[in-house]
């Protein structure tokens, strides 16, 4: 009697007795999906808002920007089971993997106690190892010697976590064409195998195009993949971000100076020398669409206790956000119309009380007209405007508003108390004015 066998039962025979399977059989067992039992429980995050358990993810950006220091905190507080910033908190403590193919040992070991700053607490459960690649991961042969690179790590490690999380740190350097189409799809089998067969997350750190908006290499790169997350120095698709119908290209160009002008603010003098960037995601699979806007990240590694600072733009009650430059910049219009007005109507009493028109004629005839009603411009008009001009216009503020400190001239002018005193910092810098100039008794 013959048995005929169909490839499934053919495709089982070879597996069970650890065969390779011909090329030429047709194997489709395994996939039927059964969506008849429970739901899981969603995405395991390893960080809340940015990376979940069997993710691929991309670091991009430019050289110098960051990417590596970034991803070394990745792996240091992972590690040692800390959050790795305010937004971004841990899921588990998960041991980690940094395949390196560009950094310099002494320059990892000198950034090793920036880290053991940020994140000081240690964690038994989780280990982290680097290790210089020289292979080709796009190729079996390198895809096989990382395989034996982690058990190898994983053995020595016994009794704590496998390796969850492995870094690639960079693509350029550790494939000769892992940006092609070729190249990056069979790396992209390889990673995609082993993230189901190892449960284990990928974080590849690779470099922006020429142009500096886009990365490297072919779109099959960003269909691919989990996470996609740009870092950059100035904030992409910014109008798009904003989410705000209607806005005008005046409009626009105003909150871009304000963001500017508010980030050399942010990293003048002590914090000159911070790593910081503006990290955007391309693409989230897990993440929902307000937790893809860009943040700024920056920290001080000269710090007694550095840690990633975070400013989350879009936040509405953020100084930095577009709700709070648009509802400054009326404020301050109104508030200082309004204010000349008043002033206005104060001159004329006391001119009328004191019948003294003939003395304040000659008075006003030799010096420059005091500014009537409305005339003070808002804050981004004063950056625009030449020196003696912005000397009459804060001078005339002082006054009206009896403040003494820039907090509090920057208040009168209806800033937030966050941004208050970081706006008149910027215009004395810029016009390089002195307090006693504008009338004012202190810098606090």
């Amino acid at each position: 009697m013959i048995n005929i066998y169909t490839h499934g039962q053919s495709a089982e025979f070879y597996r069970r007795h650890n065969m390779p399977l011909p090329k030429d059989l047709l194997d489709t067992s395994g996939m039927i999906m059964d969506l008849s039992g429970p739901a899981d429980q969603g995405a395991r995050p390893v960080f809340e808002r940015f990376l979940s358990r069997r993710d691929i993810a991309m670091l991009y950006g430019p050289p110098n920007i960051g990417k590596s220091p970034f991803a070394e905190s990745i792996m240091y507080a992972l590690t040692r089971g800390c959050d790795l910033d305010r937004l971004h908190v841990i899921g588990a403590p998960m041991s980690v993997l940094m395949v390196n193919g560009e950094m310099r040992k002494e320059q990892l070991q000198r950034r090793k106690a920036w880290y053991e700053k940020m994140y000081p607490r240690p964690n038994a459960d989780a280990f982290f190892e680097v290790a210089k690649f020289s292979e080709n991961l796009a190729e079996p042969y390198g895809q096989k010697l990382l395989e034996q690179l982690i058990r190898e790590c994983n053995a020595k490690h016994k009794g704590q976590q496998n390796i969850g999380v492995v870094i690639l740190d960079s693509l350029k350097t550790l494939t000769k064409s892992g940006d092609g189409q070729k190249g990056w799809n069979e790396l992209f089998a390889y990673l995609n195998r082993a993230r189901t067969e190892h449960d284990r997350t990928w974080i590849v750190i690779h470099h922006t195009n020429k142009q500096e908006k886009q990365s490297f290499g072919t779109f099959d790169i960003d269909i691919k993949l989990d996470v996609k997350v740009q870092l950059s120095e100035e904030i992409p698709n910014l109008e798009a971000q904003i989410a705000r119908p209607g806005i005008s290209t005046k409009e626009l160009k105003g909150y871009k100076d304000y963001l500017s002008n508010l980030y050399h603010q942010e990293f003048a003098g002590e914090r000159a020398n911070a790593i910081r960037f503006y990290m955007t995601f391309d693409k989230g699979r897990d993440l929902p669409n307000n937790h893809k806007k860009s943040i700024l990240l920056s920290f001080r590694p000269e710090d007694d206790k550095p840690e990633w600072k975070v400013e989350d733009i879009f936040d509405s009650d953020s100084p930095w956000s577009f709700e709070n430059w648009s509802d400054s910049e009326e404020d301050i219009r109104d508030m200082l119309a309004n204010t000349g007005k008043d002033c206005a109507d104060k001159v004329i009493d006391d001119e009328e009380s004191r019948s003294e028109t003939t003395s304040l004629a000659s008075t006003s005839a030799s010096s420059k007209p005091t500014p009537s009603r409305g005339s003070i411009p808002s804050y981004s008009k004063l950056r625009e405007l030449p020196k003696d001009d912005v000397v009459k216009y804060l001078k005339y503020a002082v006054e009206l508003s009896q403040c003494s400190s820039r907090r509090e001239l920057g208040v009168s002018l209806s800033c937030s108390d966050k941004s208050a005193k970081d706006r008149i910092d910027y215009l004395m810098k810029k016009y390089k004015l002195t307090n006693e100039e504008i009338g004012l008794k202190s810098t606090e």
